[in-house]
């Protein structure tokens, strides 16, 4: 017989988290309704990540704030989570998840950072662009998803199997969709596609792997 993966985990505090990141479901929505609905279906509805493009509104707005701190939550509550995959030596805690969720934030925020540094380099920037909007509303489009799963994961299945898939298949999808939108700009410059790669996306999660075991 297999064993289960199970969750030991204060209730207190991730009761607390899961709150907190509906109220800001609630603000998002109170916002703008819209947007938040396109967020949630831009796997389906390619027109959204065409509109983002155009719309060009800066990451300081209210609404962009409040939904990339969703998705720090998130995407922070998930590895969590899923870190006694990897590792037997492992306990979920409060503090630790606060130091997860700095790391997070800060590794989207360097990220952002060198994306734009790097389109200023190569003077690229046009070109990149819709791949920049694209990578960020999927990965917005991620953490929605992945809340409900994370509700029932705590408090039904008790057990990482079907948010560890889940987290999979979201991550393969995105990776999927950008390419696909942006194939010609990734064939076209696939030296530096590859560099990029390995520098911004594979890198920071080796390094965040070894430290966490």
């Amino acid at each position: 017989m297999q064993a289960l993966d199970r969750i030991v985990i204060s209730h207190n505090w991730i009761t607390i988290l899961f709150v907190f990141a509906m109220f800001l479901l609630f603000l998002l929505k109170t916002i703008d309704q819209t947007k938040l609905i396109g967020y949630a279906t831009s796997f389906f509805v390619t027109g959204f990540i065409e509109e983002k493009i155009e719309e060009k509104q800066s990451f300081f707005s209210f609404f962009n704030l409040l939904l990339f701190l969703f998705t720090v939550l998130i995407v922070s509550l998930s590895f969590l989570l899923l870190l006694p995959l990897l590792t037997l030596k492992y306990s979920i805690d409060f503090l630790f998840f606060i130091e997860l969720t700095g790391f997070v934030a800060l590794y989207f925020l360097v990220f952002l950072r060198v994306d734009l540094l790097l389109t200023a380099i190569f003077q690229i920037k046009k070109e990149l662009n819709c791949f920049m909007v694209a990578k960020m509303s999927y990965l917005h489009t991620i953490s929605l998803w992945l809340f409900p799963v994370l509700i029932a994961t705590v408090y039904g299945l008790k057990n990482t199997t079907i948010l560890a898939g889940s987290v999979i298949a979201l991550f393969f999808l995105r990776i999927a969709l950008v390419f696909v939108n942006n194939k010609n700009l990734i064939v076209n410059k696939l030296f530096y596609f590859i560099l990029y790669l390995c520098a911004l996306e594979i890198a920071p999660l080796l390094i965040f792997y070894k430290t966490a075991i």
